[in-house]
């Protein structure tokens, strides 16, 4: 753990892309949006937060492998139980927005 292979300087800058990645893609959506109210008529039932908290726990249990703080079984463990979390939760909503109908 001495020698992490990501700099302090490497990782700020990855945060930084990523957060700049992250406005860009929020500025684009909303611009969709305005322009076509209807683009993303299926997803606005999607949970944000869900959506959010997927995104952060990914995000940090990749930064935390590259850094070596946690080990590739520990990493693939999560992101497994994400994939695991996400798949199953759409079948849910897929399920519960045809009883809907």
């Amino acid at each position: 753990m001495d020698n992490p292979i990501l700099s302090e300087k490497t990782l700020f800058w990855m945060v930084m892309a990523s957060l700049f990645l992250c406005l860009v893609a929020g500025i684009c959506f909303t611009c969709i949006i305005k322009k076509n109210p209807n683009a993303f008529k299926p997803y606005r039932k999607a949970k944000i937060l869900h959506l959010s908290t997927v995104i952060i726990v990914v995000f940090a249990t990749t930064i935390l492998g590259l850094e070596r703080i946690l080990s590739g079984e520990a990493v693939a463990g999560i992101l497994g139980g994400i994939v695991g979390y996400v798949l199953g939760s759409l079948k849910n909503n897929r399920n519960t927005h045809i009883d809907e109908e």
